[in-house]
């Protein structure tokens, strides 16, 4: 019942047809929240019994009078691997998300390539079980174990180096900035210290006098997560951008929607006037858009029905909604 798996679920309760995996998503949902009504019974006895009674025995004669009279829930399959890839596909998520909002890249907006960095076996398993759920919650088309080139760069740290070397600190520092950053970084991590040069005089340097800056390829940003690194890659071609516009288009669609109060299945024709190089990229995607949107088409012509104008990405969009008859 957590805010996770609802999302990850939330596409299932959209199939049309009695589905098995729409099936199963409603049999799932219906089981854990009768199991957690009866631990809910322990404290709140009487917000638990008035659910069960609306919402169990409602529905199931069968079912047992109360929710008091329930038998305690035992796990009866437990699969702890999965639990474990999970968290990790969790952490996976979080970090591609945070390193997205740093490159100022919209969750909408699809991605090539998610690169994983750290111990290999374990990123293997973890995309096995769990690849399309962090496609899916990252918005990415590409799920990899892998590593990006970096460089580094060292920045020294005068609040440091001044107490420390005085007079000679702004020498250290311009010497540092010199040398190899990947062998300060080394040494540094294995030593604990690195010596440097200056005027024949050297000068012991450890991790607390400089920052050690890495510098990913052009159009790369990373992000750190438990036992790793996430690397997106956030260069979109065309059919990238046509798919996050239309994207863009289909949440102004569902808001509209929700402001209408329709039905979650019921129908709609879509009336869509926007910029001609906009309309492009939506017609790439425009069966995405009648799917998610339920629409029974979508027309290029003036807006009619319930109107709205929206801004998408500095485009002026005005969009109609007619609800449709079965």
């Amino acid at each position: 019942m957590s805010r996770w798996y609802g999302k990850l679920v939330r596409k299932r309760f959209w199939i049309e047809q009695d589905d098995p995996t729409k099936l199963a998503a409603y049999y799932t949902m219906y089981e854990v929240f009768k199991t957690f009504l009866v631990v809910l019974g322990l404290f709140a006895p009487f917000l638990a019994e008035e659910l069960y009674q609306r919402m169990i025995r409602n529905v199931d004669k069968n079912a047992p009078l109360s929710v008091h009279l329930m038998d305690w829930p035992k796990a009866e399959y437990r699969d702890k691997e999965l639990e474990e890839l999970m968290e990790y596909a969790k952490e996976i998520v979080s970090a591609a998300n945070a390193a997205r909002q740093r490159a100022k890249v919209k969750i909408r907006w699809p991605l090539k390539r998610l690169i994983l960095e750290g111990n290999k076996a374990l990123l293997k398993k973890v995309i096995e079980r769990t690849g399309d759920i962090i496609k899916e919650m990252t918005n990415v088309k590409e799920v990899v174990v892998g590593s990006v080139e970096k460089t580094y760069e060292v920045n020294p740290l005068m609040k440091k180096l001044g107490p420390k070397f005085r007079k000679e600190a702004k020498k250290v520092a311009e010497a540092l900035k010199k040398v190899d950053a990947l062998k300060v970084k080394e040494e540094l991590e294995k030593k604990g210290v690195f010596k440097v040069k200056v005027n024949g005089k050297e000068y012991e340097i450890t991790a607390e006098d400089v920052e050690i800056i890495e510098v990913l390829p052009e159009g790369y940003v990373g992000e750190k997560f438990k036992g790793g690194m996430a690397y997106l890659y956030t260069v979109r071609d065309e059919k990238l951008i046509a798919e996050g516009y239309a994207r863009d288009v289909v949440r102004r669609i569902q808001e509209m929607r929700k402001e209408l109060d329709l039905n979650i299945e019921e129908e709609i024709v879509v009336h869509l006037l926007l910029p001609e190089d906009l309309r492009k990229y939506v017609e790439m995607f425009l069966d995405y858009v009648k799917r998610e949107t339920r629409a029974r088409e979508v027309l290029f012509d003036e807006p009619r029905g319930y109107v709205k104008e929206w801004n998408i990405d500095g485009n002026k969009v005005t969009i109609g909604i007619e609800r449709t008859v079965r």
